[in-house]
């Protein structure tokens, strides 16, 4: 679904969007069903950092006279409901493979269109024309080319989970792998091609027996993001960038856009963050800006020194190995906790890992 506004209150930045209806309604029927939010004690781990961010955020408005959004304030109720959601659809396996393999599809169809200025794209309730510069980097039919490779990769991450390794799930890996390049979203190809390569070359996964097949895919993985990065210039220059990255911070020579961005926004961050003893010791919460650009910046600068060690226990204690990977190196250029499709898709992605094991053996039984 593109991100369309229906009520824009910040510059397409935060608002009332088309999802937020569909949030709505999911709650209406649990509510009519009986069900209700006892699930809620199920994620202590949230409930902790939803606390710890309100009380922070208050404390920094009360005593320091930071800014304070309501709007920010409800990102803690609305990530919670996405939460629950993901936990209820978890109990219908069989519609989320159905909706993640028509997801893959439809948006491989898009993108692979869109890169190649066929088809043009919406974003922020607008229609930007095929061959638009916007669209250098496809979105599919999300709201960013940080989108479309994140929540590809969840979705490819969600099948590993759910279903045997067989020869529609590797053109459907496959799939997504392109649609990850062609993104050029640096942090999540690292990301994905480090945690598929991985489970491609576990000795547990799939139980197919024929390990052949898995270093086979694994090569293929390997080799063919090496080869796309020198074959698409876009892609080649945002990788270089990289090196450029580490020499512009020692030099102070910021060329770099999206480097420069972040340092912008980490330096204003930290300005904020170093006010006080409080602040430093336990974070501003969220107040002062409302996207990090990165998750690991907004747990350091949300919790706080005291804070930060507890989150990350809470993280290592309750993700698979391969998860704190994935979403660390992701979090290092993406603010995961901030959009809901993006966090949605994350909670479906642990809550599938973490029921992985009756699921492989409902499937051996059959």
């Amino acid at each position: 679904m593109p991100k369309i506004f229906l009520y824009d209150v910040s510059q397409g930045q935060i608002g009332i969007r088309t999802e937020h209806l569909l949030l709505i309604l999911f709650c209406i029927n649990l509510f009519y069903s009986g069900r209700g939010f006892k699930e809620f004690f199920l994620v202590p781990s949230y409930l902790f950092f939803a606390i710890w961010l309100v009380v922070a955020s208050l404390s920094s408005w009360y005593f320091y006279n930071a800014s304070l959004d309501i709007f920010v304030l409800l990102k803690i109720c609305e990530n919670y409901l996405y939460i629950v959601i993901a936990f209820f659809l978890l109990k219908e396996v069989k519609v989320i493979l159905v909706f993640s393999k028509l997801g893959i599809i439809i948006n491989f169809l898009a993108a692979t269109l869109q890169y190649f200025d066929i088809l043009g794209g919406v974003y922020n309730s607008r229609f930007y024309e095929a061959g638009h510069s916007w669209l250098d980097r496809p979105w599919g039919l999300y709201g960013g080319p940080w989108e479309l490779s994140f929540l590809m990769s969840c979705l490819g991450l969600i099948l590993v989970a759910h279903e045997r390794f067989g020869l529609s799930n590797i053109v459907l890996h496959l799939m997504v792998l392109w649609m990850v390049l062609i993104s050029g979203t640096r942090s999540v190809i690292f990301a994905h091609v480090v945690v598929m390569l991985f489970l491609f070359l576990q000795s547990g996964f799939s139980g197919s027996g024929r390990p052949w097949v898995r270093l086979l895919l694994s090569s293929v993985v390997l080799m063919g993001t090496v080869t796309f990065i020198f074959f698409d210039p876009n892609l080649y220059s945002r990788v270089v960038s990289i090196f450029h990255i580490f020499g512009g911070l020692f030099s102070f020579d910021l060329e770099v856009t999206s480097i420069a961005i972040r340092v912008s926004l980490l330096s204003s961050m930290m300005e904020h963050f170093l006010t006080s003893p409080f602040t430093f010791l336990f974070g501003v919460g969220l107040t002062h800006m409302n996207y990090y650009e990165s998750a690991i910046f907004r747990v350091i600068f949300s919790v706080g020194i005291l804070g930060m060690p507890i989150v990350f226990w809470l993280l290592a204690v309750n993700l698979r190995p391969h998860l704190l990977l994935f979403f660390g190196l992701v979090g290092v250029g993406i603010d995961i906790w901030y959009g809901g499709r993006i966090f949605f898709l994350s909670c479906l992605v642990i809550f599938s890992w973490a029921m992985r094991n009756d699921r492989m053996k409902y499937l051996d039984s059959r």
